[in-house]
């Protein structure tokens, strides 16, 4: 049985619980037909498709989106940042532990040729 003749069924089943004529089934079926063709079951069709393409796209993008954001957030967070006098600063330090280093190695040499 379709779908469609489970309906026509349940719609007559429906008609004789009420007790209906054949006559009061028959009104009942042109204004279940007038009604269709005035749009009134595919108003409610019509919202819930609206709904549904302005919803999908975000709920197929909203997770990797919202990835990216916490991603972005959590990189920032832990992101060391310096500026120019800072970093110039570190680089002096540096430098001058590397000379110190040289000049200890070459003043060990001088005291194992001394020796």
């Amino acid at each position: 049985m379709t779908p469609k003749d489970a309906f026509k069924v349940g719609f007559l089943h429906k008609c004789a619980a009420d007790g209906l004529s054949s006559e009061e089934v028959l009104e009942r079926i042109r204004n279940a037909k007038l009604l269709h063709k005035m749009g009134a079951n595919t108003a409610l069709g019509s919202i819930t498709s609206k709904a549904w393409n302005t919803l999908w796209p975000l709920m197929l993008l909203g997770p990797p989106a919202a990835g990216v954001a916490g991603g972005y957030a959590l990189a920032s967070a832990q992101d060391d940042t310096y500026d120019k006098d800072e970093l110039r600063k570190k680089e002096e330090i540096a430098e001058y532990h590397r000379a110190v280093a040289r000049l200890q190695r070459v003043h060990d040499k001088q005291q194992a040729g001394a020796v």
